[in-house]
């Protein structure tokens, strides 16, 4: 059975209590956590007051956490970014670890210039997973590898460099973005991907792209519907998280409003999968 997670970053501007309280009023099964959330990262990430905070939420473990991004490109022309970057996602999987996640997911990273992606940004990226692995190694969180948006000087964007990637490094994962997959309103990328990439899935973010921008909900879509229906079919059985952009899906930011909007998602997905 699935269980239905939402994104930290759609409550980015609360502080962690109010995330916690947020997700849990929603009546989904999980969070996953960013460590760019403002109210920890700001305070230096401090592992004690997240696990006081979480564990007034026991409903919601195990939660998945997402490494850092934002500033971050661990295939970066710049060898201090790119170091820089392997550490933070390296730091991310010892916390997820230490807070026992379900899940860390993380960026490939992409070509410094619009450019298409060549050996030397291959090697960055191994590089990345290579250091990953010496820190997985010891921990019992999965790490999953995202797909990227179709963009000239991204990596993994396509099921083939996806399933490449996996199979040069057998202890990862992957997961599934289904709005990066998208190429305009077709949704056979978005396919291919589950066809192809979902044995080796443990989370799957859902969203959809829209006229304002990509990450808008998906409750009511019939792309989205398709979609869920084929993970359905495939026999997935891991999680599913919905990851939204309020900025681009217009979302107000008050609580009451987000909670609605999350608790519609998980309605709507949670009635494909029971059907």
């Amino acid at each position: 059975m699935v269980r239905i997670a939402a994104s930290s970053m759609f409550l980015h501007e609360k502080c962690l209590d109010e995330i916690f309280a947020c997700i849990n009023l929603t009546g989904l099964d999980s969070l996953e956590f960013w460590l760019e959330t403002p109210d920890f990262w700001l305070r230096g990430l401090p592992e004690s007051y997240f696990l006081e905070i979480s564990r007034k939420y026991p409903a919601l473990w195990p939660l998945s956490v997402h490494a850092p991004v934002l500033d971050l490109n661990p295939c970066s022309i710049n060898p201090d970014v790119a170091e820089i970057s392997v550490q933070w996602t390296c730091n991310a999987v010892t916390f997820a670890d230490a807070i026992h996640a379900s899940v860390c997911t993380i960026h490939p990273g992409r070509r410094t210039a619009h450019r298409p992606v060549g050996d030397l940004d291959w090697k960055r990226l191994f590089h990345l997973l290579e250091s990953v692995q010496s820190v997985q190694s010891s921990c019992s969180c999965v790490v999953a590898i995202e797909n990227m948006e179709p963009r000239v000087n991204a990596l993994l964007s396509n099921p083939e460099e996806m399933i490449q990637c996996l199979e040069s490094f057998p202890w990862l994962f992957c997961t599934i973005d289904i709005c990066h997959a998208y190429r305009d309103a077709d949704l056979q990328p978005a396919l291919d991907f589950i066809d192809r990439c979902i044995d080796k899935a443990v989370n799957i973010h859902v969203s959809r792209p829209g006229p304002a921008g990509l990450h808008q909900p998906v409750a009511g879509d019939s792309g989205s519907t398709l979609i869920l229906e084929a993970i359905r079919d495939a026999g997935y059985s891991g999680l599913i998280t919905s990851e939204i952009n309020d900025l681009t899906a217009n979302i107000p930011p008050g609580s009451d409003e987000k909670i609605s909007v999350l608790k519609r998602e998980g309605e709507f997905i949670r009635a494909i999968f029971d059907g």
